[in-house]
């Protein structure tokens, strides 16, 4: 057995059903003297389609065409696209053995420590949520900072915007009165 176990659930039951199967599947694996592994974490969707044709095809698009700076230069949207990404989003450092070429040898070596590389972020790194709050961020930033006026149909905004699940509650019974 290679198989690996995702289990996406969103009631009390399904996850009670998850981890029974997940045991089970333990059960066999151990047999086989194979060592298990379990991992449960809060479910997050990844991007939608509709978040990024969101911020592709109605947000950058109507920055590029209201914001003209004072020398007349305009940019197009993936420059704004870009320009929004480093800003909030920025850069990451991750240490990488990157092969280097050596002249006296006259072929790539691998060094034997790594080294820090820069390697940028990008929108499709982030969660559902993570990507609404760019959104929101980026629209707040146009309109603060160059005074763009979006126009969006009120549905399609909402219809991108990360909204929590919502827990049920127990309710608590009314004290009795004496």
């Amino acid at each position: 057995m290679t198989d690996t176990i995702s289990i996406v659930a969103t009631t009390r039951e399904a996850a009670h059903l998850a981890v029974c199967r997940l045991y089970e599947y333990g059960k066999a694996l151990t047999a086989d003297q194979k060592p298990v592994l379990f991992t449960a974490a809060e479910y997050e969707d990844d991007i939608t389609a509709r978040q990024r044709g969101f911020l592709h095809k109605a947000v950058f698009p109507q920055i590029s065409e209201q914001v003209t700076f004072p020398d007349g230069a305009r940019f197009e949207w993936r420059v704004w696209k870009e320009m929004f990404r480093a800003r909030f989003l920025g850069d990451r450092f991750v240490m990488r053995a990157i092969p280097r070429w050596d002249a006296e040898a006259g072929r790539y070596v691998v060094p034997k420590r790594k080294t820090p590389h820069r390697e940028r972020v990008s929108t499709e790194d982030l969660s559902i949520k993570q990507y609404s709050k760019y959104i929101d961020t980026v629209i707040d930033t146009a309109v603060v900072e160059f005074g763009v006026h979006f126009h969006f149909i009120a549905e399609e905004r909402e219809g991108v915007r990360y909204v929590a699940p919502t827990r049920k509650t127990k309710s608590q019974p009314a004290p009795a009165e004496a």
